[in-house]
């Protein structure tokens, strides 16, 4: 009989994370199980190392979750098979992957290669789906302090009253490869490595994870005004980002930098920083 832990995380799946790891004894039939809450596990490359060689450790959640797996597994240089059962509320990276309407756990080892990594605060990590700050940083700020206190309102609706007026933008210089723009009143300032974030936003349809060189792309919106971003975050939210040529520009290179006047919050697959000037992200070069 195989056997498995399943680490949760209690917060995804808007809190019912452990509810939600326990559907994965519908897929892996005539299995033994073990659940723990990832939140305290300590260390993310000693959990790997200190599991018995028999053992499969399949993590659950959404992006963050996937997030720590892929950063568990860089730290670690573990060889052995680590799974990802999703059951988070977002999930980008599984769309990206053509894995949106397939729940069934699945090995997640062929996905850490070639990642790229972002600095902020003086904290390096990889990240699989996008670095993000503007409307996005701001809405995943705000989703923390609502889950503080024990509320939760999905992206787009943060993202609409931000637009409205809870939110202002920001300017930005960001170089790329070396090259220096600036902007004035931006609403999004994203690096991709797949194509979509907050929950389905299909931000980047050219951005490629497969793509050879391994490159990221950043994407730079801004608006004159509120109703100007009003539109342009409706429009993007329906697909037509390569559209809005007017008012947004896309840029695929290997390193990129981005800062902010003032400091803003920036996320990292769903993870939070606040007060941030500025980010670094180096796409893989070899």
């Amino acid at each position: 009989m195989q056997k498995y832990v399943v680490y949760y995380n209690p917060l995804s799946a808007n809190g019912k994370g452990k509810e939600e790891a326990q559907k994965i004894e519908e897929f892996l039939k005539d299995s033994e199980f073990t659940y723990e809450d990832a939140t305290q596990a300590g260390d993310e490359a000693e959990l790997l190392k200190k599991l018995p060689e028999d053992v499969i450790p399949v993590f659950t959640g959404g992006d963050g979750t996937v997030n720590f797996v892929v950063n568990a597994i860089k730290k670690s240089g573990t060889k052995r098979p680590v799974w990802f059962f999703p059951a988070g509320s977002g999930n980008d990276f599984c769309r990206d992957i053509g894995r949106e309407k397939n729940p069934a756990p699945f090995e997640i080892n062929e996905y850490v290669d070639h990642l790229p990594s972002v600095t902020v605060q003086g904290k390096t990590m990889y990240f699989v789906d996008n670095v993000g700050a503007g409307i996005d940083g701001y809405c995943c700020e705000e989703s923390d302090r609502l889950k503080s206190i024990g509320k939760h309102q999905s992206y787009q609706m943060i993202a609409v009253k931000g637009l409205l007026g809870k939110w202002n933008p920001v300017d930005a210089k960001v170089t790329v490869d070396g090259v220096t723009r600036e902007y004035k009143k931006i609403y999004m300032a994203p690096v991709m490595f797949g194509r979509y974030y907050g929950g389905g936003i299909k931000i980047a349809p050219s951005q490629d994870r497969k793509n050879p060189d391994h490159k990221v792309t950043n994407v730079v919106a801004w608006a004159k005004n509120r109703l100007q971003g009003v539109f342009l975050f409706l429009s993007i939210l329906m697909g037509n980002a390569e559209k809005l040529t007017k008012n947004i520009e896309f840029h695929e290179g290997y390193d990129v930098k981005v800062e902010f006047s003032p400091a803003v919050a920036v996320q990292i697959d769903g993870e939070t920083f606040t007060n941030v000037t500025e980010y670094e992200v180096h796409a893989d070069r070899s």
